[in-house]
């Protein structure tokens, strides 16, 4: 019996260990993609930010990110597909709202669907969007 208990908890600490080691390399990855996009490295960013979501295809911060960096390589789809993912996946997450309308307003023409996610980004903690959000009330 004691053997029978030895291994249970054996195997309980080597999934606890592996679950913690996975999420700091999520987050290594994410750190580096943030760090590649502060040095307008937005392609190199993608591949970090990709790394996390293929370890965890439930991280809206990853998805957000990546939708910046593609933003920020002006492909436009891309980043709003990771921004409807990001909120699909968290929709509290104020700064996804923020990057879905400034798409819509900047590139995407729809002041009537901007107004609406600047709305949420301020709702979920986007500070500073009062010039945006005055029109929309």
């Amino acid at each position: 019996m004691n053997l029978l208990k030895f291994f249970i908890v054996s195997i309980i600490i080597v999934f606890i260990v592996s679950c913690t080691d996975t999420k700091k390399e999520i987050r290594r990855e994410i750190n580096s993609g943030i760090k590649e996009n502060s040095n307008s490295r937005f392609k190199e960013a993608i591949v970090h930010y990709q790394a996390a979501i293929d370890m965890d295809s439930q991280n809206a911060e990853a998805y957000l990110n990546m939708g910046n960096s593609y933003f920020n390589l002006r492909n436009f789809d891309k980043s709003m597909e990771c921004a409807n993912k990001a909120i699909e996946l968290n929709n509290t997450y104020g700064v996804a709202y923020k990057l879905r309308a400034e798409l819509y307003k900047k590139i995407f023409k729809n002041n009537t669907k901007a107004c609406e996610n600047y709305l949420m980004a301020e709702k979920y903690g986007v500070k500073n969007l009062q010039d945006y959000t005055k029109h929309c009330r």
